[in-house]
């Protein structure tokens, strides 16, 4: 799929109701903030769904509106129906227990004297937020189908399982290299491929090897290849080219 620079693409906010299963707030009923992205229709492009591993809410990390960051709009304007979903407890979804300010890590509560607070106070809810299968559930809620997102639980045992094409593409100063080369070769996955990205950290999606990233990931999406190959171990050289390891 070949993108037109012309092409406009479209953005639309969605407000996905649920019942929460986070510990937090279980049984109450609660909002989960999508973003859609595409050029055209909407109808009849395949869909992507992104979402992100913790720590950042979705459009942050998939949508930066400057220049060409944008990785949704990169996806869109190549063909897909793109999405982004924020979890429980980041950016626009809901964010139980986060309005108490006593419920922010001791060390933070400095910031926060004497404006919000005037002195330290023990948490309201010293417990865990959420948890893999609140996660499971709020991307169960959204797709009608929760596919695996995250490290917890993972193993080897638990990688062979794994059937669907997988590409991992992971910045070569990233600190989860090395468990990503892990994964990678436990995938029980015909058609599995890793790329190192050159002169990247785990933030490449913020870097200037961004544009490798999109261009990887669509032609993944579109064609199940990663420069025409459905398996194997590659990189993405300093000037952005794709090699063999």
């Amino acid at each position: 799929m070949a993108r037109s620079e012309t092409i406009q693409v479209r953005a639309v906010d969605h407000v996905v109701p649920h019942v929460s299963t986070v510990p937090a707030n279980k049984g109450e009923r609660v909002q989960l903030y999508v973003r859609e992205k595409f050029a055209g229709e909407a109808a009849g492009k395949p869909v992507v769904l992104m979402v992100h591993g913790g720590f950042s809410p979705a459009t942050l990390a998939f949508d930066v509106e400057r220049e060409d960051y944008s990785w949704m709009s990169y996806l869109a304007g190549v063909g897909f129906d793109v999405f982004a979903m924020d979890m429980t407890g980041y950016g626009k979804s809901s964010r139980p227990k986060m309005d108490d300010p006593c419920n922010v890590r001791p060390a933070e509560q400095k910031a926060l004297i004497p404006k919000t607070l005037p002195a330290a106070c023990k948490p309201t809810y010293p417990y865990e937020l959420v948890n893999s299968q609140s996660e499971s559930d709020d991307i169960d809620r959204v797709v009608l189908r929760a596919p695996t997102r995250t490290y917890w639980g993972w193993n080897a045992e638990t990688a062979k399982k794994l059937k669907q094409p997988t590409l991992i593409l992971v910045g070569e100063y990233d600190q989860l290299t090395a468990s990503n080369k892990e994964l990678y070769e436990d995938l029980g996955s015909a058609n599995k491929v890793f790329v190192a990205i050159s002169c990247a950290s785990h933030f490449v999606l913020w870097e200037k090897q961004h544009g490798p990233l999109h261009r990887a990931s669509g032609e993944w999406l579109a064609k199940g290849t990663f420069n025409g190959a459905a398996r194997g171990m590659f990189r993405i050289d300093p000037q952005g080219r794709f090699v063999a390891n």
